[in-house]
């Protein structure tokens, strides 16, 4: 098997990393590993048949003509903030939310989907730059994507009276005109000598009806008042005779017996109970008194804890915990040219161990992935599988059985997968001294 090399930015290529994911009871949590040079999520890798080892994803044309516009450079990717919509092609459901991580957008080809909308926006030391696709609809984005659907342009108008003069009142310079409402405003009155002229604007979407002195559009209407000027009346008030106060006749009150009282007797008690949800015992205090036929109860304390084995013996149905293990394994997908190669493939399993350059016949002729999955320690190999191939890029295959390789052929590709011995991690494949063995698990 190659060792495994750092992989270098190239081009419009970006490097991979691998992101560990944990599942509850009943499922397989998985990850995916390959060295990197940086911390971002797996992406599509690229598969030239001369590809040597450096995998990671070509950069769309148009952000990459638009990073080197703004003077961006690729190892700032990782400062670009990324908003989408994702089109569907249902009607009623037209869009859904995309990544917002931009690695991941292009690693899932999102730029060359047909009508994605997708934006980015850069904010570092080199300013600041914003790149969108000809369809972004920043409304339908703020709307999770959903369709928005726009206001009526010419809704239904509402009908309103015009407002009228008031009633003259006594006293100079009195204002006749009415004050504005919650369906028109008012506008300043314009006065020549005692006549005033008063424009009102209808509220939206009302419209006043129409009349002498509204407008044709029936979105304002004119009134012309005359000041009243109307004098008070200078005779003295009439003051209205007083009447004597009322004195109401003197209240007896009966005397009041007091009716014999029985003194009140208080009870107090405690109740326990076994609570499940809670894992132990409950309990609460409580009263009853005399003259009352409900008691009363205080709130429910825990005051002891019960194990695991009490609480089945008091019903409670306790699960029994799973215990999980991390495991890390590397995946080779062989491609024999020369029947010596394809020799060397048939016979790597046949010890179900894979040594240090065991397999250094096929450089140049494999490629391989690191795969770390979190999964029960009483996991089925076929879950292991199913675990491992979720993590598999297009470029290396699928695992399908764990029989071991009988022979193989040139021109023919091969996918085997090893697990990473103890004391051996991604960066040290075969251990610190390279004295570590790989296990044989599936292949393909």
């Amino acid at each position: 098997m190659s060792e495994p090399r750092v992989l270098q930015v190239r081009r419009r290529s970006v490097a991979v990393c691998a992101a560990v994911l944990v599942v509850p009871l009943g499922a397989v949590a998985i990850g995916s590993s390959t060295a990197s040079a940086a911390s971002i999520p797996a992406v599509r890798p690229i598969l030239d048949p001369g590809d040597d080892h450096s995998g990671g994803f070509d950069l769309p044309p148009k952000l990459e003509e638009w990073m080197s516009q703004h003077g961006i450079p690729l190892n700032a990717l990782s400062q670009l903030q990324a908003q989408a919509c994702h089109a569907t092609s249902s009607e009623t459901n037209p869009y859904v939310i995309g990544p917002a991580n931009i690695v991941a957008l292009v690693a899932a080809g999102h730029f060359e989907h047909p009508g994605d909308m997708i934006r980015v926006v850069y904010e570092g030391s080199l300013g600041a730059a914003v790149y969108t696709t000809a369809n972004w609809n920043q409304a339908v984005y703020d709307n999770g994507c959903k369709p928005v659907t726009p206001p009526d342009p010419d809704p239904e108008p509402t009908l309103i009276d015009p407002p009228t003069a008031l009633a003259p009142v006594c006293g100079p310079n009195n204002d006749p005109t009415p004050p504005a409402t919650a369906q028109y405003t008012r506008g300043d009155t314009t006065w020549q000598g005692n006549t005033g002229t008063t424009i009102y604007t209808a509220v939206a979407p009302g419209r006043f009806k129409p009349g002498a002195g509204v407008s044709p559009d029936g979105k304002t209407f004119t009134l012309s008042t005359t000041d009243q000027n109307v004098p008070c009346q200078d005779t003295p008030p009439t003051t209205p005779p007083v009447s004597p106060p009322y004195t109401p006749p003197p209240v007896v009150t009966p005397p009041i017996t007091p009716k014999p009282t029985t003194p009140v007797v208080v009870r107090r008690f405690t109740e326990t109970r076994v609570d499940c949800k809670e894992s132990g015992v409950m309990s609460r205090e409580g009263r009853e008194m005399s003259d009352s036929s409900r008691p009363e109860y205080g709130p429910w304390v825990k005051v002891e804890g019960l194990s695991a084995k009490e609480l089945r013996a008091a019903g409670c149905i306790v699960p029994t915990p799973v215990k999980l293990e991390r495991r890390t394994y590397q995946v080779d997908r062989l491609m024999p040219r020369t029947a010596a190669q394809a020799r060397v493939v048939a016979r790597l399993d046949d010890d179900s161990r894979l040594e240090y350059r065991e397999d250094r016949p096929l450089w140049g002729a494999s490629r391989y992935q690191f795969v770390t999955i979190t999964v029960p320690k009483t996991a089925t190999a076929s879950q292991v599988i199913a675990a491992i191939n979720l993590q598999l890029r297009p470029g290396i295959g699928k695992l399908t059985t764990t029989r071991r390789l009988s022979s193989a052929r040139a021109g023919q590709h091969y996918v085997l997968a090893w697990q990473l011995g103890k004391g051996a991690s991604v960066k040290e494949p075969w251990g610190a001294r390279n004295n570590v063995p790989q296990g044989f698990v599936a292949r393909g």
